[in-house]
């Protein structure tokens, strides 16, 4: 007989290609031409948003469909040294936090939700650092709301009404304001988690919840894509010592809009901002860790 087939694909930049070999239908899902070739079959939608609940993460919620976390491990790890620009002891355990991010699209593969979740697990310096993040080239005012945050009355930063950090192109949220109001200091030791003669102490998980659409599921400023919230453009970063201005980032990333400029190449900071030689000493040592695993 003749037989035909829907195939969708979706790829992040440059164009998709799909190879098929061998393919074999059972004729578990049966379909007729005289159906625009819909199975036959019913396959239920309780949402009614064109995906079957068999492949409906929220099968209740027709403003959700898929679930796409942006490692594959359940976190990975970021490490800070709070003494740029200078190298400091180069211990890299300033700030200690995993971290994922699930991104959850609808049934047109568009980001309606990110949930980024952290887990603070050490802080070894006597300055009391603050951490956030910002996806580079998202603009701000493309993020509905922000919930979560761990920051206090007394804070030094400025949240917009939408829940990113005010005066910032791109869209940059503050996941706390201050690592030992988030971890009980045990006491005995300078840092948290970074001496072994000290007690430990549990680490704290902190939950964001990233929205891009409104109630009925509308995009306040276009949609956004996968290729918008990746790996490339994940911009993660902590703010040194309840000082705004004095940011440390990974290596090759950019500052904010808030960053103090003129802290670059003094001390032992080689940047080259113009070029994107960013957070790197002459001999091109960083200033932060980032691995795929915890």
């Amino acid at each position: 007989g003749t037989y035909r087939f829907f195939i969708r694909a979706y790829g992040s930049g440059g164009s998709t290609r799909v190879a098929i070999d061998d393919v074999v239908a059972p004729g578990t899902y049966a379909a007729d031409p005289s159906n625009q070739c819909l199975p036959l079959i019913n396959n239920p939608d309780a949402d009614g948003d064109g995906v079957s609940d068999i492949e409906d993460a929220y099968p209740n919620d027709n403003q959700k469909a898929f679930n796409s976390r942006l490692l594959a491990a359940d976190f990975g790890t970021l490490m800070f040294e709070d003494n740029w620009p200078a190298k400091g002891d180069y211990d890299f355990n300033d700030v200690v936090v995993d971290y994922n991010l699930n991104r959850i699209t609808n049934a047109s593969n568009q980001v309606v939700e990110v949930v980024a979740t952290f887990v603070l697990r050490a802080t070894g310096a006597g300055y009391k650092n603050g951490f956030g993040f910002s996806f580079d080239g998202l603009a701000a005012n493309r993020v509905v709301s922000v919930t979560g945050t761990n920051l206090t009355s007394s804070s030094i930063y400025n949240i917009a009404a939408n829940g990113v950090e005010a005066g910032q192109s791109d869209a940059t949220f503050v996941v706390f304001g201050n690592a030992y109001g988030v971890l009980t200091h045990p006491g005995n030791s300078l840092g948290i988690n970074t001496q072994l003669s000290a007690a430990f102490v549990s680490p704290v998980t902190i939950t964001l919840n990233i929205r891009f659409t409104d109630a009925q599921g509308n995009f306040v400023a276009g949609p956004v894509g996968l290729q918008d919230i990746g790996l490339a453009n994940f911009n993660p970063f902590i703010v040194v010592d309840q000082q705004r201005g004095v940011e440390v980032h990974l290596p090759g990333k950019r500052p904010t809009n808030l960053a103090n400029g003129a802290l670059f190449n003094t001390k032992d900071d080689r940047s080259n901002l113009s070029a994107g030689q960013t957070y790197r000493t002459a001999t091109n040592l960083p200033w932060a860790l980032q691995t795929p695993v915890s």
